[in-house]
C-alpha cells in the first residue's frame, strides 16, 4: 500500500495492528515512515516561500538550504526510529535497503563494504559513489559549460476557469526557471533511461537532483541510479560502448513519455544547437520509443541526422558529449511529500517558441483552415466520465470534429493543432501539442480540481498568443491514489460558458 501511495488505507490497516501487537517493532518503523510521508508535504510547502524582492540566485540558494536542512532532519528522525525498532543491522532486507537509502540521501559517505552490501542486496554489481555537482558550479577540466541564459523568476497568474472551484494552492505565484546552458564533456558516459552524466574525472552531473528543488525529485525511475542524493549517486555497473566523435545526449528517465519528450528533451536542443560541434554530432536516443519521437527529431534536425538508439541497460562513452539542462525543472517523478507548486515545473515560454518555429518551418505550414477539434484519448487515467455526452454536444451543437492524436503521425499532429481555431481536451500529454497552435487559437482544457502545474502551462500558452481556459470537474473519489490522475465529471453548461467566454459561437 505504501509503495502505491495509498497512505490513508495503509494507516487504516496499520494502526489497529500496532495496537493489537504493541511489541511489533517493524510496525513502529512503518508508522514512522507513514508519518514522514504524510507530514512531509507541510514541511516542503513551508520551504518554498519566495520573498518578493529576492533574485533568482537568492531564491535558488535559499531553497537548496531550506529543503536540504528540513528533509535531512526528517530522515535523521526516521533513521532513529528504524534503529530503535530494528537495530543497526535490521534482519528484514527491505528495511536494510531503506536504512541505506536514507543514510545515502543524507550525504553519508559509503565505505566499500557498505557499497558491497547494497550490491549483494540487489544482486547487481555497482560503481561509485559518484559525487554530483551542478553543471554551472563545476570547475573541472572534464567539461566546458557555456551559460546561455540565467535563471529567472516568473509570476504564474490565476488562470481563467469555469465549473468546480480550482484548488490553486501552491499552483500560482512566483516560480523559478532553470538557467539555460550547453556543456561539452570529453569521454563522458551516459546510459539509456538515466539523467546522469558521468565525467572522466569520476564526478557526475544530474540536473533533476542538483537543481535547487532537487530534494523533491524521486530518482526511482532512473535506470542507472541505485541510491541517489543531491550530492552523490550510486550507479549500476553496466557495459560501456564507445562512440567516436561528438554526440548529443537526449537520453533520460522520462524520454519515453510524449509530454516530457516534447516539452523537456526536445526543448534542450535549443541550447545544444548553439554549440559549434552540434552540426556534426550524432544524437543518442532511447531505443524502442514511440515512432512519433524519432519522427519529431528528424523533423527538428533534418532527415540526415544520425540517430544512435541506446538499448536499456547499456552505457555509452562519447569522445565529446554535448548535453544541456532542461529549460525548467521538469522531473518525471516527485517524492510523495512534494507539494503541487508552479516552482516545481513551470513551462518554458522561450523553449516552446523555439519548438513551434522549427517544426512549422520544417513542415512548411503557413495556412490555417480554422477547424474545431475535441481531442480524445485512450488513457486509463484522468478520464472524463461523461465523455460520450460531452463529445456529442460539441459535435452536434458546436461543430467540432473528434481528433485522436495517438493514431496520427507526429507531422499530422502538428498540422492538426496548428490548423485548429478551437481545441477542447483533457489536460495531459495529447494537449502538449497545443505548443503548435497559432496565435488566436482558443484552447479549453478539462481537468479535476487539483491544479498541479497546469496554470504555469496555461500562462506559457497565453504568452504565445493562445487564449486559454480551464473547465474544472469534480473528481471521482477513489478512482486513483494520485489526485492528478483521478477521473472526473464535467458540467456541460460550464463548458458551454467557457467556449462563449472565449468568443466561440455555436
Amino acid at each position: 500500500m505504501y509503495d502505491q501511495g495509498l497512505l490513508e488505507a495503509f494507516e487504516k490497516e496499520l494502526i489497529p495492528t500496532i495496537q493489537a501487537h504493541p511489541r511489533w517493532r517493524k510496525g513502529r518503523f512503518f508508522q514512522a515512515l507513514l508519518r514522514f510521508s504524510r507530514r512531509g508535504q507541510a514541511v516542503t510547502e513551508a520551504m518554498l516561500c519566495c520573498p518578493k524582492d529576492a533574485s533568482a540566485d537568492d531564491i535558488g540558494s535559499e531553497w537548496r538550504k531550506a529543503l536540504g536542512e528540513a528533509l535531512s532532519a526528517y530522515r535523521d528522525h526516521l533513521m532513529s526510529q528504524i534503529v530503535d525498532a530494528e537495530g543497526e543491522c535490521p534482519e528484514d532486507p527491505q528495511t536494510r535497503v531503506l536504512l541505506a537509502r536514507l543514510k545515502f540521501e543524507n550525504g553519508v559517505e559509503f565505505s566499500k563494504a557498505e557499497v558491497d552490501a547494497v550490491a549483494a542486496q540487489i544482486d547487481k554489481p555497482l560503481c561509485g559513489p559518484v559525487p554530483l555537482r551542478p553543471a554551472l558550479a563545476s570547475d573541472t577540466k572534464a567539461m566546458t559549460v557555456n551559460l546561455l541564459e540565467p535563471a529567472a523568476v516568473i509570476d504564474i497568474p490565476v488562470p481563467r476557469s469555469f465549473g468546480a472551484s480550482f484548488d490553486l494552492t501552491h499552483a500560482i505565484g512566483r516560480a523559478l526557471t532553470s538557467a539555460r546552458y550547453v556543456s561539452a564533456a570529453v569521454n563522458a558516459k551516459v546510459t539509456a533511461g538515466s539523467d546522469v552524466v558521468v565525467l572522466n574525472d569520476g564526478s557526475g552531473v544530474c540536473d533533476p537532483l542538483t537543481h535547487a528543488l532537487g530534494e523533491l525529485a524521486n530518482y526511482v525511475s532512473d535506470s542507472w541510479i541505485v541510491l541517489g542524493s543531491t550530492s552523490q549517486v550510486l550507479l549500476r555497473d553496466l557495459p560501456v560502448t564507445h562512440v567516436e566523435g561528438p554526440a548529443i545526449s537526449l537520453l533520460g528517465a522520462s524520454a519515453r513519455f510524449y509530454g516530457h519528450w516534447l516539452l523537456d528533451h526536445l526543448l534542450r536542443l535549443r541550447s545544444v544547437l548553439e554549440h559549434p560541434l552540434a552540426s556534426r554530432a550524432c544524437v543518442l536516443v532511447e531505443d524502442k520509443m514511440p515512432a512519433s519521437h524519432y519522427e519529431s527529431l528528424q523533423l527538428l534536425l533534418g532527415p540526415d541526422t544520425v540517430l544512435r538508439r541506446i538499448a536499456p541497460g547499456h552505457c555509452v562513452q562519447a569522445d565529446s558529449l554535448l548535453f544541456a539542462g532542461p529549460d525548467v525543472f521538469f522531473p518525471h517523478l516527485l517524492r510523495r511529500y512534494a507539494p503541487a507548486s508552479p516552482s516545481v515545473a513551470p513551462s518554458s515560454i522561450g523553449g516552446m517558441a523555439f519548438l513551434r518555429g522549427r517544426m512549422l518551418a520544417s513542415l512548411g505550414i503557413q495556412q490555417r483552415r480554422g477547424r474545431r477539434y475535441v481531442v480524445r484519448r485512450s488513457s486509463g487515467t484522468r478520464r472524463v466520465l461523461n465523455e460520450v455526452a460531452l463529445c456529442e454536444m460539441l459535435v452536434n451543437r458546436w461543430g467540432f470534429e473528434e481528433l485522436f492524436p495517438e493514431t496520427l503521425s507526429f507531422a499530422d499532429q502538428v498540422r492538426h493543432f496548428h490548423d485548429a481555431d478551437v481545441i477542447v481536451g483533457v489536460q495531459g500529454s495529447a494537449l502538449s501539442n497545443c505548443v503548435f497552435c497559432a496565435p488566436g487559437t482558443r484552447v479549453v482544457a478539462l481537468c479535476s480540481r487539483f491544479a498541479a502545474n497546469f496554470p504555469a502551462w496555461a500562462y506559457a500558452l497565453e504568452c504565445s498568443g493562445v487564449q486559454h481556459c480551464f473547465v474544472v470537474g469534480e473528481a471521482e473519489q477513489g478512482s486513483h491514489f494520485l489526485a492528478i490522475q483521478c477521473d472526473f465529471h464535467i458540467d456541460l453548461e460550464a463548458l458551454n460558458n467557457a467556449l462563449l467566454s472565449l468568443g466561440v459561437t455555436p
